[in-house]
C-alpha cells in the first residue's frame, strides 16, 4: 500500500509539473508602462501611467517578451518603433509617435504583434510597415501625414530596394503579410492611404476593414498591387508561394477624396509589370466617393500578368474619376473602371450588387474584360454598363 501511495504521489507531482509551466508563463506576462514624463524607476514595468518605468517605447520593447503588453501613455515620442515579437503596443490617452526624419514610424516584424490606439505621423515613408509577418493586428490608430518622401523617393531607402516601385510608402503598408487585420484606423493626409503589396513575399488572406481612408490626395486610398515578379509564369501558372496578392478582403471602409492632386483611385487593384499577380480579392461593403480615378479601378497594364477572380460587391459608390482620366471612363466620372491594355489578354472580374450613383459611367470596361455583373443599381448614371468590343 505504501509503495502504491508513493507511485501515486510521484504521478501526481509529474502531472502538476506538466501543468504549472503553462500557468506560470501566463502569470508572468508583464505590462510595461511608458511615459515621456516618467517618475518611475527605470527598468521597472510600473503599475500605471503615473508610475511608468520607461521614457521611450523602444526601451520598453527591448525588455518585453512575447505575450507582454506595452502601454504608451499620453505625450509625444520622437522615435522609430520596431515591434519584433508578439507584443501588444497600445496607447492610453492619445499618445503621438512623431517620426520626423525617420524612414518608418512603426515597423512590425514580429508575428502576432498588435499596434493599437496610437497617433502615428511625420515619417518619410510608411506610418506603419508590417513586413514578412502573420497574425498581426493594426487597430484603432490615427495614421496621418506620412509618406512625405513622395516628391523625392531617392531619399527613402525602401524605394531603392529590389522589387519596390514608386508607391513604396503610404500610411499603412503590408508586404509579405498573411492572416492579419487592419481595422478601425483613421488613415488621412498621407501621400497614399493603405498599400497591400508583395515586394517581400506573398501577401494573402488579410482583412482590411472599418477604416476611414480620406484625404490621401497624392495616391490611392487603398492600393492592392503586385510588385514582385514570379507570381505568374509565361504559361499563366500561378506561384502563390513565391509572390502575389490574393484572397484579401477589403470591407466596410470609407474611402473618400484620395488621389485628387496626384493620381489615385478609391480602391485600386493593379499589376504594373509582367510576372505579377493580384487575384481572388474581395472588395465588399465599402463607401467610395470623390476620388481622383474611378471608385474601384482594376488595371491590367501589360501582357504576362494575372488579375482574374477579383470580386467587387455590395459597395456604395458615388461620383469618382474627378481627374477625368481617359483610362478610367474615357475622361468621364466613373464608378468602376476595368482597364485592359491592348493585347494584355482577358481579365475576368465580377461586379455585383453595388449601388452606383451620380456618374457618367457606372461600370466602364475596356476590350479584354470578361465581366460578370448582376444585381447592381444605378442612380443618375448616364451609361450604367459599358464594355468595349
Amino acid at each position: 500500500m505504501r509503495t502504491r501511495a508513493v507511485v501515486l504521489a510521484v504521478a501526481s507531482a509529474i502531472a502538476i509539473a506538466a501543468v504549472v509551466p503553462a500557468e506560470a508563463r501566463a502569470a508572468t506576462r508583464t505590462t510595461y508602462y511608458v511615459s515621456p514624463s516618467s517618475t518611475g524607476t527605470s527598468g521597472e514595468p510600473g503599475k500605471s501611467c503615473a508610475t511608468a518605468g520607461y521614457r521611450t517605447i523602444g526601451s520598453a520593447l527591448q525588455r518585453a517578451r512575447s505575450g507582454d503588453t506595452v502601454v504608451v501613455c499620453a505625450g509625444t515620442y520622437a522615435e522609430h518603433v520596431e515591434i519584433a515579437r508578439a507584443v501588444t503596443v497600445k496607447g492610453d490617452g492619445n499618445p503621438v509617435i512623431d517620426a520626423t526624419s525617420e524612414n518608418v514610424a512603426v515597423a512590425v516584424t514580429g508575428d502576432r504583434a498588435t499596434v493599437q490606439g496610437l497617433t502615428i505621423t511625420n515619417a518619410t515613408g510608411q506610418g506603419v510597415f508590417a513586413s514578412r509577418v502573420r497574425g498581426v493586428t493594426i487597430r484603432n490608430n490615427v495614421v496621418e501625414h506620412n509618406d512625405l518622401g513622395i516628391a523625392g523617393k531617392s531619399t527613402y531607402k525602401y524605394c531603392t530596394t529590389a522589387n519596390f516601385v514608386a508607391d513604396c510608402g503610404e500610411g499603412i503598408h503590408l508586404s509579405g503579410v498573411s492572416r492579419s487585420r487592419v481595422e478601425g484606423n483613421e488613415v488621412r493626409n498621407n501621400s497614399g492611404g493603405i498599400l497591400v503589396s508583395d515586394e517581400l513575399g506573398p501577401t494573402h488572406d488579410n482583412v482590411i476593414t472599418g477604416n476611414n481612408v480620406v484625404d490621401n490626395t497624392n495616391n490611392c486610398g487603398i492600393t492592392v498591387v503586385g510588385h514582385r515578379k514570379g507570381a505568374v509564369d509565361a504559361q499563366g501558372k500561378l506561384h502563390p508561394s513565391v509572390a502575389g496578392v490574393y484572397r484579401n478582403v477589403i470591407s466596410n471602409n470609407v474611402v473618400t477624396n484620395n488621389g485628387t492632386t496626384g493620381t489615385g483611385g478609391g480602391v485600386l487593384l493593379a499589376n504594373p509589370r509582367a510576372g505579377m499577380a493580384v487575384y481572388r480579392n474581395t472588395i465588399r461593403g465599402n463607401t467610395i466617393n470623390q476620388n481622383g480615378l474611378a471608385g474601384v479601378t482594376l488595371n491590367e497594364n501589360t501582357t504576362g500578368q494575372y488579375l482574374n477572380g477579383n470580386v467587387v460587391t455590395r459597395n456604395t459608390i458615388g461620383t469618382n474619376n474627378l481627374l477625368k482620366s481617359t483610362t478610367a471612363g474615357n475622361g468621364n466620372t466613373t464608378g468602376v473602371s476595368i482597364y485592359v491594355a491592348p493585347g494584355a489578354g482577358k481579365v475576368r472580374v465580377a461586379v455585383t450588387r453595388n449601388a452606383i450613383s451620380s456618374n457618367v459611367y457606372g461600370i466602364y470596361a475596356l476590350a479584354g474584360t470578361v465581366l460578370a455583373q448582376s444585381g447592381n443599381t444605378f442612380t443618375d448614371v448616364q451609361t450604367p454598363v459599358y464594355v468595349a468590343s
